[in-house]
């Protein structure tokens, strides 16, 4: 037979978890979604496009930074631009200049999204020589 106050216990246990779909974005989670091709040629723009998932207001004129120093280089001055909104696709696009070869690291920041508050992402590029 099934011990059922502990098949109860446990059932509780599991119904007070927090639900993990806020890892995938899903279920009105507030996350950044970041369009950022992997691999650059050298000295070439570096395109940026970013989606403000799950947001339930306009966001056109809240601004979305993109900033790029090289990966594992704390002293480095960082490379900072404001990403443009493109109301026809709704979403923010912009470029960030060309780099010698080397690996980068991109971050990404909206401040003060409503109803979602501070947001950001981060993803490595390579940028690759001839």
């Amino acid at each position: 037979m099934v011990d059922t106050p502990g098949l109860v216990a446990l059932l509780t246990r599991y119904r007070q978890r927090r639900d993990v779909g806020w890892i995938r974005g899903e279920e009105g989670t507030a996350a950044i979604g970041l369009d950022l091709p992997e691999m650059h040629a050298v000295g070439e723009p570096i395109p940026v496009t970013v989606h403000l998932r799950q947001v339930p207001s306009d966001v056109s004129r809240h601004p979305v930074f993109a900033t790029l120093t090289p990966s594992g280089d704390d002293l480095a001055e960082p490379v900072e631009v404001t990403l443009d909104w493109a109301a026809d696709r709704r979403l923010f696009t912009g470029e960030l200049p060309g780099q010698p070869e080397g690996l980068f690291d991109v971050r990404i920041c909206a401040r003060a999204v409503p109803a979602a508050g501070d947001l950001s992402a981060q993803d490595t590029i390579a940028v690759v020589g001839p």
